[in-house]
C-alpha cells in the first residue's frame, strides 16, 4: 500500500523494539491474516495521513495493538477523534494493553484511554515477547465496552498470549 512507508516510519519511532513485531512480520500480518487490520488516520482538511491503528477482531472482543499519531498532530484532539470514530463502528468489547503509571507520560496515556471510555482492569499482566525478542513487559489491559475484569481477564490474556504473541498459556 502506497501509505507503509509512513506507516512504518511512525510504527518504528513511536513504538520500542520489545514492544512491536518486526516490519517485515508485521506487514505480513496486516497482508495475510484476516483477523488483522491497518487504519489509516488522515487529516479531514487535506486527508494527510497523521496516525494509524492496527487492530484484531476476534470472536467476542477486538484488540487494538498499536495506536499511534504523528508528533506533530500530538495534543490536537486528532488521536482522540479517531479513536472514537473506530469505538463507535464496533460491536464487541475492545482490549488494548498500556505500560504501568510509572511517570506523568505513561499516566497522561492511561487518562486519556480514560477520557474515551476505556476503564484500567488492575490484575497484574505482563505482555509476552514478540518472536524473536527477550523478556516480559509488565503493562496493564483496558478494557472498553460490555466486559468483566473478573470474568474475563483470564479469557483474555489467553487469547493474546496465543493469537498475538504465539506465547503458550
Amino acid at each position: 500500500h502506497k501509505s507503509y512507508p509512513f506507516i512504518e516510519d511512525l510504527f518504528l519511532s513511536a513504538f520500542p523494539n520489545k514492544e512491536r513485531r518486526e516490519i517485515f512480520e508485521q506487514r505480513k500480518y496486516i497482508d495475510e491474516n484476516d483477523r488483522m487490520q491497518c487504519l489509516l488516520i488522515k487529516e479531514e482538511k487535506n486527508a494527510m495521513p497523521v496516525g494509524f491503528l492496527t487492530t484484531w477482531q476476534f470472536k467476542k472482543i477486538c484488540y487494538i495493538e498499536h495506536f499511534a499519531v504523528a508528533p506533530f498532530t500530538r495534543n490536537k484532539g486528532i488521536g482522540r477523534e479517531a479513536l472514537q470514530a473506530f469505538l463507535s463502528q464496533i460491536t464487541t468489547p475492545v482490549i488494548l494493553e498500556v505500560e504501568c503509571p510509572v511517570d506523568p507520560l505513561t499516566e497522561k496515556r492511561i487518562h486519556f484511554y480514560e477520557n474515551t471510555g476505556f476503564k484500567l482492569w488492575e490484575k497484574s499482566y505482563f505482555q509476552p515477547p514478540y518472536p524473536g525478542k527477550e523478556g516480559f513487559l509488565p503493562m496493564l489491559l483496558m478494557a472498553y465496552g460490555n466486559i468483566n475484569e473478573e470474568i474475563s481477564f483470564k479469557t483474555v490474556k489467553d487469547l493474546l498470549y496465543q493469537e498475538i504473541y504465539h506465547y503458550p498459556c
